[in-house]
């Protein structure tokens, strides 16, 4: 059954991270069903309820939510006469902070420092200076196609997605020769890497959108949240305080929005929304703040 619920939310275009996790989460339901001697088809809302109430005492709002969103997906392949999980509602607590931010000139100084001497951690560089320089998500970072690269232009496309909108960015003289050498060289030598006959490093099946995508891991997969995991790992050590895309991304958009109409920043984060880009706007005054504490006349 595992297999055609995978098979169901690949047919409604689920991306392949989302399908392992739902399929997680069914698979603890269906063990709790079992344990319960709750026969799946015949569940009704009463029955289920207790089960999310137990998950609620376990889990954050937002797994718990995710949880409900993967056992409906089931009951609807199931075709039930009525799903048992259509009136559970897991409302969200969202915090009133913002992610933390660095200085700007952090991040600057972490592309040009970055060391590079291997093919994988010149495609670090690379990717850190999207993320840096064009200020894009994870999953926008992931989403790229080398076609979307075009430095004739100097400029980069980013695709829409669910959550965000999609334009186009310029980019930055000071990455141009690295995007140029990954593309030509670097790219083209991770590809030849997966061809070569190496026992026990080899990858056994490679995606063929592999050839298409900008990024992808050394291990011959699309998907490079493992890649960029192991990149921030590395980037902890000197600065603790950037540990994730997130970091950056908050980072780039504050700093943006010093000297940039929110409208054009807007835009240029790729938010459906102004409300969304004018959050950051906070960081701007909490760092007007400081700067008066630190120089007001009667201190």
């Amino acid at each position: 059954m595992l297999k055609v619920y995978k098979k169901y939310l690949t047919q409604n275009h689920y991306a392949g991270d989302t399908i392992t996790v739902y399929g997680k989460d069914v698979e603890q339901y269906w063990k709790y069903a079992e344990e319960e001697s709750m026969e799946l088809e015949q569940v009704r809302y009463k029955e289920i309820l207790p089960y999310f109430f137990q998950l609620k005492k376990e889990h954050s709002d937002r797994v718990v939510k995710r949880k409900v969103l993967a056992i409906r997906h089931l009951y609807d392949m199931l075709k039930v006469k009525k799903n048992p999980v259509s009136g559970i509602q897991i409302k969200i607590r969202r915090s009133s902070s913002l992610n933390t931010i660095v200085s700007y000139q952090k991040l600057i100084d972490l592309y040009q420092e970055c060391e590079v001497y291997d093919n994988r951690t010149k495609r670090n560089k690379v990717m850190l200076g999207v993320l840096i320089y064009q200020g894009v998500s994870t999953s926008e970072l992931q989403a790229l196609r080398v076609e979307d690269l075009q430095i004739g232009q100097q400029q980069i496309y980013i695709r829409s997605s669910r959550t965000s909108n999609s334009r186009h960015l310029k980019l930055v003289a000071s990455q141009l020769l690295d995007l140029q050498e990954y593309l030509l060289v670097i790219r083209s030598n991770m590809l030849h890497s997966f061809e070569e006959q190496r026992p026990g490093r080899r990858p056994k099946n490679i995606n063929p959108d592999i050839k298409e995508k900008l990024f992808f891991s050394e291990s011959g997969s699309v998907e490079i949240k493992n890649s960029l995991k192991h990149l921030f790992r590395k980037v902890k050590k000197s600065n603790p305080q950037i540990s994730s895309v997130k970091v950056i991304r908050s980072t780039v958009i504050a700093e943006w929005l010093k000297t940039i109409d929110v409208r054009k920043v807007q835009y240029m984060s790729g938010h459906k929304y102004v409300s969304s880009t004018e959050r950051y706007k906070a960081y701007n005054l909490g760092e007007l703040k400081e700067s008066l504490k630190k120089y007001h006349p009667l201190k």
